[in-house]
């Protein structure tokens, strides 16, 4: 969705809400237009700050010369898709996306505000994501775990059985990059579950500590 540029240039200066969106599973979700960019956040959470969702930012750049051999890509959650934003300002990457979320809510603000900005194609999924990695049949080239309830991570996330169809859904030398919060201790308690986890099933991982946030990017040899 595009603004009028006076609307832009006020964001500069104070937050400018664009919508409040009742949500089941997180309350109330809130548009705000900041410093130019469309936010989507939850009462404890930020779930996307368009190409100022930094922690994907670095993710990529660290995968930047594999970018382009990235022709299906998942997203498990949706949030106002900063993922194809980021990866089409600054990558310049066009890619077809399937994009999960279990939030009816946050898959139509999606569509309302940032679909019509996007060259790529996003097929909407409205699922539980393990739900979704159970039943789909599609493989893909980088998947994308953006999971979280509020700043919550539900703990289905973290067992075996969900990272083996993750491995599973990858096609070769594919690659899943998970965002992870790193803030208190059962945050890094929980990552460091991760870590044993993922070299169990992917043999190794790399670790990328940003900001407020661990992003582990895997990839299938």
């Amino acid at each position: 969705m595009k603004f009028p540029w006076y609307r832009i240039i006020l964001s500069y200066f104070s937050e400018h809400i664009l919508e409040k969106a009742p949500s089941g599973l997180s309350e109330e979700l809130t548009v705000s237009l900041i410093n130019g960019r469309m936010r989507l956040s939850a009462p404890k959470a930020i779930y996307s700050d368009a190409d100022h969702y930094y922690n994907f930012v670095r993710a990529f750049d660290h995968l930047r010369h594999q970018l382009n051999d990235f022709k299906k890509i998942l997203v498990l959650g949706t949030g106002l898709g900063s993922i194809p934003y980021i990866l089409e300002r600054k990558f310049n990457i066009i890619s077809s996306y399937d994009s999960v979320d279990l939030d009816p809510v946050v898959n139509s603000l999606f569509d309302r505000y940032t679909a019509p900005l996007l060259l790529s194609s996003v097929n909407l999924i409205t699922i539980d994501a393990e739900t979704y990695m159970q039943e789909t049949e599609q493989c893909y080239d980088l998947i994308c775990v953006d999971i979280f309830i509020d700043h919550r991570i539900p703990m289905v996330f973290d067992e075996i059985q969900f990272l083996r169809l993750l491995k599973s859904r990858l096609n070769q030398d594919g690659f899943v990059i998970f965002n992870r919060l790193a803030e208190s201790r059962e945050d890094v308690q929980r990552n460091q579950l991760l870590e044993i986890r993922l070299q169990e099933i992917f043999g190794t991982f790399r670790r990328l500590n940003i900001m407020s946030n661990d992003m582990y990017i895997v990839q299938l040899n």
